[in-house]
């Protein structure tokens, strides 16, 4: 029979006292019974202990527990503290019964209230606990320990509007080895563990000595309890118990704490090795003091308190083989996948100024301190720190499904913490503290009672001293278990730890969107869908391939309708697709290409490679691709549009923009459908709010879609159905409507935690709220925020009948109140608003005219009221406002005063940061806003012209129409500037499009309508030569002739650069009139040397055309006609030869059309068969190069030209002439030689005495009667 259950009736019959009156049993514990009593003399209410002992007990048993009893009572007896239990009397019954009489004290124990109240306030808690440290210490100086401090010994009474705390219970407790007696009976003690498990130092449950570190120990654990409500150790056995306490894993902190000083003074009273508890109770006592927790508030605990533990007092014996401390812990081992961090920090000195070493090691120590209170926050185990290196343990010792992804969240927000205070650090102390990660996930053997280590925890370490400042290495595994919610790219493949062969490794560059705005499942952001069932299953149809007709879906509706809601829902839905996300943003939305060249950007992470490293990377890749990719032409087109400078081997494209566009969306396609850093083989492509994009980029969607293949899906997102251009591909089109009355009332009662909600406001968010998602859930954070609701009678109720009128009425209505009601962000959201919805922190804080210190505490509030999301990133953070209405809403609470002044402010900025030329389309846009239009104009001219030079008229084209578009709006009254534009435009869009685009016909009609108001001569000469262009690809030669010699006769009023144009076009139009000489003379007449511009500028202004190439071929077909043909042979020759050596594709592409022009009118003039078919072979040559050429480029003028010429050279007897002219048409421009080629069909015919050659000679008589064409006069004979 056990001590604790030897009969009551055995001492209430046996105690039999003329002094005390049992009253009844008010508690038991390990080592005796305690009874309610009255002092028959005083009427005192008194506590009486006794230790009953069994009869059959051993002697030294006996003796041994009649020692421990005498020796409380003494210790009691020694101890004189306002918060200490006093002993009043002592005495012994029998052999068999000890008793000692203790103050009575009324009230409940701190075990009992918080088992029915739950945590203490953080102030409440503190004072408390400080009554008791104060008592331990009074304790500790008479050299008493106590051992068993828990909340079952402290006794709680109320006095006046305080409450104070005693500690009972001696019971265990020892004197320390310095204070004991020579005269005092020491009891041995090695061989037992006396305590509470629950409640004890690793040290106790060891059997080493007790010393004052082991009651501080313990009351540390006491104080976490008094504020979570839940006790720090618990388990479903002793035995579990003695592992977490006999562990090396550090007694869990709650994330509620970190960042407070108390989370810094718990670690160091909560060390598990006495050696390493260096603070004393009056240390402690005195920084408890001092230390503000009233700031401390809400619910600490991580989760609900549990108070399912046993807190008895007991003793187990070292020397019982079935004793807990005995076990082989070894053999309890568990085999778990833990994901391993390992953070390095650095320090440099950035001033070059000798520093003061003792500081930089405080402000080592206190950023190494925040780093841990971040780990610990997102739920790491802090194993610990070597040196400079901390290393961290996520999934240990409870895993979660989410470890990895805290381990990359903490990574980031380590890196962007350090970034931000470095600004501060580096101005006042001249230094700047950097992380270096590394980051491993892998399966430990985990042993009960010792902490894992091996080969995971070493190539973590690694990888934290390989990577650089500001760097995260991960490991292959990890980056797959990431790749849905981060960006990576490739660093290096390194042999690590035991590995034999080289691993992978990548580098962590930051988070992807959508882990931004959801990071981790269960926050506000994510409540269950409702409403969107069906919509959701059709979309999965795809995602799951049970819908065999698409792999395209587009899903639209409304602002705040609840598409990125869906979408997030797919996502989830959608694990085995690697996700790849291009978001539109209406900043962007004049800015080509955009959310594509973003994504390609983050997805390569271009920005941390070299030219050379980027080169030989999308080298490789393209080449892998695909064998029809041409990447030597392709390269400079993508390097120019990714925004990097060209390497001095590749020389700028010289194709013509049409072209470049078709290299651009290929090699786009190929590098965003590659396998490179993909980690399972199908992939998830999504364009959110396409209705913010660009032309280009719906083009490259378009283009994109048709060419996936069937492991792939594209979802695009937007508020309007699907643009005409998509409406090609075969489309799951969604569309999202309002919520149901039913569907709403669900999302609301879901909104306030699924409890029972009234009438009153159920109707009133339905009523105001429309069905609108996010207007639901604005109103609803409202309400709760302001007050307006409250739960009573089991359901959510207004607190008074006027509260409803405090309800906006709209969803604009309820943003601006959020954004009213911010304490002192509201300056930074509308900065940030100016910006974009999205908008870089280096920009945001360039920008600001307030210190980095409050902006970072105003993005900290906007992200508190769910306004912004933080996207974190290794090179500098972004954020997100949570809708676009959001933005706007910031955006237009400013009178137009202050929202001129941010923009003013913003570019700057861009200046100081030598942004505002790197992206003229964005710069535009703030330069349109403050009205600085020429400016902005200025600007896109400078931008198209550096495109120009590098022949990207594709780019160059985009500006122009920016500009355009400025001073059609009437913001600019420049005519002048206006026509050049024009002019300038036409030039680049006829370049790619074609001698007749419509665009560029219509600005040319513009400027001709306004002629005579032109002043600027050169500006007068290319509307006349676009004017001569449009009238010579009709076929109006008489009228292409008169401006042709009108330009000519002001030759010496126009500068000097126009004059090889004029040339060109005055050679031209000589020579439809058969006037070959004139052709040769004015030839034979112009400079030999520096009066030609080959250059890409000139070529692009000119409209893509070569004015030397031009005149030489010219030359020749009049040396031909002249019958001069060994001359012409030779001219074409050295035609040939210099668009080689000027090795332009465009340039190269109409050569060789011209080419086989020459031939095919060498043919066509022959007389005889054979040689016909000679000339017609080397027309088939040049006409197939030049179509390759135009297919390489994709110049739609130049393609259609060569195209035609194809045809002509490989004509048959089987073609009927509606076929012969619907080829021909091919090319826009055919009019102005139409009459040739029915000549040559003619001719054709002719010599295979086929008698449809009459019909074809017709053809050619009245076209040569309507375009005054005349160079076949002299050979029109058949």
């Amino acid at each position: 029979m056990s001590l604790t259950h030897f009969s009551d009736p055995y001492i209430e019959n046996n105690f039999d006292s003329s002094q005390y009156e049992l009253l009844h049993k008010i508690g038991e514990g390990g080592f005796g019974k305690v009874y309610k009593a009255r002092n028959k003399n005083t009427e005192q209410t008194v506590a009486i202990k006794f230790l009953a002992l069994e009869p059959h007990l051993e002697e030294s048993k006996k003796k041994r527990y009649v020692e421990r009893f005498k020796r409380e009572t003494a210790l009691s007896g020694q101890l004189e503290h306002p918060h200490i239990v006093r002993l009043l009397d002592k005495g012994q019954v029998n052999e068999h019964l000890l008793y000692g009489v203790f103050e009575y004290i009324e009230g409940q124990s701190l075990r009992e209230y918080l088992m029915q109240e739950g945590a203490l306030d953080a102030v409440e808690a503190t004072d408390i606990m400080l009554q008791v440290l104060d008592a331990l210490i009074h304790a500790h100086k008479k050299g008493i320990i106590h051992r068993d401090i828990k909340p079952a010994n402290i006794m709680l009474t109320q006095a006046g509007a305080k409450i104070h705390a005693k500690i009972l219970d001696f019971g265990i407790g020892t004197l320390t080895q310095e204070s004991r007696h020579q005269d005092f009976a020491t009891i041995t003690l090695t061989q037992e563990t006396i305590g509470t498990p629950s409640y004890s130092a690793p040290e106790q449950l060891r059997g080493e000595p007790a010393s004052e570190k082991t009651d501080l120990y313990v009351w540390g654990l006491v104080l976490l309890e008094c504020l979570t409500g839940m006790p720090a150790v618990t388990g479903s056995s002793i035995a579990s118990i003695y592992h977490k306490q006999l562990s090396d894993v550090h007694i869990p902190i709650p994330s509620a704490l970190l960042g407070h000083p108390l989370s810094g003074l718990l670690r160091r009273v909560l060390q598990k090795n006495a050696t390493e508890r260096v603070i004393s109770g009056k240390e402690v006592f005195t920084e408890l003091n001092s230390m503000n927790v009233s700031n401390l508030v809400g619910i600490l605990a991580d989760v609900h308190a549990q108070h399912g533990y046993d807190d008895n007092t007991v003793v187990l014996r070292n020397d019982d083989p079935n004793h807990v401390v005995a076990l082989d812990y070894t053999t309890l081992t568990e085999r778990k996948q833990i994901t391993v961090l390992a953070v390095r920090l650095s320090a440099k000195i950035v001033t070059g100024e000798s520093k003061d070493l003792d500081i930089i090691d405080t402000l080592f120590r206190s950023q190494r301190n925040h780093c841990i209170d971040i780990a610990t926050r997102f739920g790491a185990y802090h194993v610990g720190n070597l040196a400079d290196t901390m290393l961290f343990y996520f999934g240990y010792p409870v895993a979660s499904d989410n470890d990895t992804r805290l381990s990359a969240r903490t990574a980031l927000e380590a890196i962007s913490e350090l970034a931000k205070r470095n600004a501060l650090m580096q101005e006042a102390h001249g230094i700047q503290l950097n992380a270096h990660v590394g980051i491993h996930s892998g399966i430990f053997v985990t042993y009960a009672n010792a902490v894992p280590e091996g080969n995971v925890a070493n190539i973590a370490m690694e990888l934290s001293r390989l990577a650089g400042e500001r760097q995260i290495l991960c490991s292959a595994e990890t980056r797959s278990i990431l790749e849905p919610f981060s960006e990576f790219d490739y660093f290096d493949n390194i042999q690590l730890g035991l590995s034999i062969e080289q691993l992978t490794v990548y580098n962590l560059n930051g988070e992807k969107r959508i882990e931004a705005f959801g990071f981790m499942r269960g926050t506000k952001n994510h409540h269950k869908l409702v409403g969107r069932q069906h919509e959701l299953d059709k979309t999965l149809s795809i995602i799951n391939d049970e819908n065999t007709k698409s792999r395209i879906a587009h899903i639209f509706g409304e602002a705040g309708i609840g598409k990125s809601r869906l979408l997030q829902e797919i996502r989830d839905n959608a694990s085995q697709y690697q996700h790849l996300v291009a978001q539109c943003l209406p900043e962007h939305q004049n800015n080509g290409l955009y959310p594509v060249i973003n994504l390609v950007k983050y997805l390569y992470n271009i920005q941390t490679l070299s030219h050379s490293e980027i080169v030989a990377k999308f080298t490789t890749l393209l080449s892998s691709a695909a064998s029809d990719i041409d990447v030597t032409h392709m390269m400079p087109v993508l390097l120019v549009w990714l925004n990097v400078e060209l390497p001095e081997h590749i020389q700028p494209s010289s194709l013509n923009s049409e072209s470049q566009k078709a290299l651009l969306f290929k090699g786009l396609a190929s590098l965003l459908s590659t396998d490179e850093n993909a980690i399972c083989n199908n992939k998830l492509y999504v364009f959110e709010d396409i209705h913010w994009s660009d032309a280009t980029t719906l083009e490259f969607i378009q283009f994109f879609a048709e060419s996936l293949d069937g492991h792939h899906v594209l979802i695009s997102t937007s508020r309007q159905p699907a643009p005409n251009c998509l409406h090609d591909l075969t489309l799951l089109e969604i569309e999202l409507n309002k919520l149901t009355s039913r569907a709403t009332e669900d999302f609301i009662e879901q909104l306030f935690e699924n409890k029972s909600v009234s009438n009153s406001v159920r109707n009133v968010l339905i009523n105001r709220t429309d069905g609108i998602p996010l207007f639901i859930e604005e109103l609803v954070d409202m309400m709760k925020q302001k007050g307006l609701v409250h739960e009573q009678h089991g359901a959510i109720q207004f607190i008074s009948p006027d509260k409803q009128n405090e309800v906006p009425g709209s969803l604009r209505e309820s943003l601006q109140q959020k954004l009213d009601c911010l304490v002192h962000a509201k300056e930074t959201a509308q900065l940030a608003a100016t910006i974009g919805r999205e908008f870089d922190y280096d920009l945001l804080v360039a920008a600001s005219s307030l210190s980095e210190d409050q902006i970072q505490n105003d993005l900290n509030e906007l992200i508190d009221k769910d306004l912004i999301v933080q996207q974190r990133r290794v090179d500098s953070d972004s954020y997100i406002f949570k809708h676009a209405l959001v933005r706007d809403a910031a955006y237009e609470s400013q009178s137009s005063k202050e929202f001129k002044g941010k923009h003013l402010q913003i570019l700057s900025a861009l200046e100081t940061l030598n942004h505002f030329d790197r992206d003229p389309l964005l710069t535009t846009f703030h330069l349109k806003k403050v009205g600085q239009f020429n400016e902005a104009v200025t600007l896109l001219l400078h931008s198209a012209k550096q495109a120009t030079t590098c022949f990207f008229v594709a780019k160059a084209s985009s500006f122009y129409a920016e500009a355009l578009e400025i001073i059609n709006a009437g913001n600019i009254e420049d005519n002048a500037l206006a026509t050049s534009v024009k002019n300038a435009l036409a030039a680049s869009r006829i370049a790619y499009n074609g001698w007749l685009d419509s665009q560029a016909v219509s600005n040319m009609e513009e400027n001709i309508r306004k002629m005579e108001e032109i002043q600027d001569p050169t500006q007068k000469f290319f509307t006349q030569r676009g004017q001569w262009l449009h009238a010579y690809a009709s076929g109006d030669m008489n009228v292409a002739h008169q401006i042709g010699i009108g330009i000519a006769k002001k030759t010496d009023d126009l500068p000097s650069h126009v004059h090889p144009i004029i040339a060109e076009v005055v050679v031209q139009t000589h020579f439809s009139f058969g006037e070959f000489d004139t052709v040769l003379s004015l030839i034979d007449s112009l400079p030999k040397r520096g009066f030609f511009d080959n250059s890409p500028e000139a070529i692009s202004a000119n409209f893509g055309f070569c004015s030397e190439l031009v005149c030489i071929g010219f030359k020749g077909l009049s040396e031909l006609l002249l019958g001069l043909e060994q001359q012409a042979d030779e001219t074409m020759r050295d035609q040939l030869l210099l668009a080689r050596q000027l090795n332009v594709e465009d340039v190269l592409s109409a050569t060789h059309g011209f080419q086989a022009w020459y031939f095919l009118l060498k043919s066509a003039i022959s007389t005889e068969f054979n040689d016909f078919n000679h000339s017609l072979k080397n027309a088939k040559l040049h006409s197939e190069q030049g179509y390759i050429h135009s297919q390489n480029t994709n110049n739609i003028g130049w393609l259609g030209y060569n195209t035609m010429l194809k045809y002509l050279a490989n004509i048959d007897t089987q073609n009927s002439f509606e076929h012969f002219e619907e080829n021909i048409a091919q090319f826009m421009g055919y009019q102005s030689h139409r009459y040739f080629y029915y000549f040559f069909l003619a001719k054709f015919l002719f010599l295979r005495n086929d008698g449809r050659y009459e019909d074809a000679y017709a053809e050619y008589i009245s076209e040569k009667s309507k375009n005054q064409n005349r160079y076949l006069n002299q050979h029109d004979n058949l």
